[in-house]
């Protein structure tokens, strides 16, 4: 009896330091021909910086960096983030790189290239490109998925590469394929992610409602996700990113698979929060 309960004592204690290990420790890329990335783990020599308008050194901060065929506003931009001349900004990219390692019957891939721009508050940030642009790597980077290559980026003034879990607090995200849980109804996903963003109890069943009635989605809100159409999947997707009102809301393709009139509700509901002092960050292959 003592060593079985040994052995769930024991058990449990691995277990903790493994979620620790997951929760904490960047996962490095490993190439099977190069190795592992180590600077996944913050070996690389950065100089850790905690603020937007702190002095950036080396490849971060040269502002006279001159990119072939770069267009002219872009390299008004750069000008105007790397020497900071700009106000209010809540997102700051500072010359963001992301190149994979050669590897197998493949070259070196540069995913993004030197990426420099900011988001001002209160500001809706369109964020078009291409497919293969870099626009979802870009975005992996920003919500710590990749570590980036060279550069950084800020949000709120915390570096993406060293205060992952601050610049978590303050993001909403809605990846460009839907997360969802299909046997949870569409409330029971909104309770769960509410929970997760410590929504107090006493206000919690109100939060979802509001989200529900601001969705349209109250006709739906016990049926189980994988009942729903593509348009209402992605209306629950983007509705799990703004539950919790913060500050900064990253979508990923939020009209993919909607007709029209759903596209055109879905960016009323996008703009009506922007209105309500959110700020979006919207990722996309077109305008409309």
């Amino acid at each position: 009896m003592e060593a079985a309960v040994m052995l769930k004592i024991w058990k449990s204690a691995v277990y903790f330091l493994l979620t620790i290990a997951v929760e904490y420790i960047p996962r490095p890329k490993i190439n099977l021909i190069a190795g592992p990335n180590w600077s996944s783990f913050g070996f690389a020599n950065h100089k850790k910086t905690q603020t937007c308008s702190q002095p950036l050194l080396g490849s971060l901060g040269d502002s006279s960096m001159v990119i072939a065929d770069e267009d002219v506003d872009v390299t008004a931009e750069r000008h105007r983030t790397l020497n900071n001349l700009v106000d209010n900004a809540i997102v700051c990219l500072h010359n963001l790189r992301k190149v994979y390692p050669a590897g197998n019957n493949c070259d070196e891939k540069v995913a993004v290239h030197s990426l420099t721009f900011t988001v001002q508050e209160g500001e809706c940030f369109g964020f078009l490109g291409t497919n293969g642009a870099g626009k979802t790597t870009t975005l992996s980077m920003l919500i710590g998925e990749e570590f980036p290559t060279d550069g950084t980026a800020y949000i709120f003034g915390f570096d993406i590469r060293f205060a992952r879990k601050s610049v978590h607090r303050h993001i909403g995200y809605c990846p460009q394929f839907d997360a969802l849980f299909e046997f949870l109804t569409v409330r029971e996903h909104l309770i769960f992610y509410a929970r997760i963003k410590c929504i107090p109890e006493i206000v919690l069943q109100n939060v979802v409602e509001q989200k529900l009635i601001e969705f349209n989605l109250c006709n739906h809100a016990d049926k189980p996700s994988y009942t729903l159409s593509g348009g209402n999947k992605r209306k629950l997707s983007v509705a799990i990113a703004m539950i919790g009102d913060p500050p900064i809301v990253i979508l990923d393709e939020p009209s993919t698979g909607m007709d029209p009139v759903a596209k055109r509700f879905i960016w009323d509901v996008i703009s009506f929060c922007q209105q309500d002092k959110q700020n979006v960050l919207s990722y996309s292959q077109r305008i409309a």
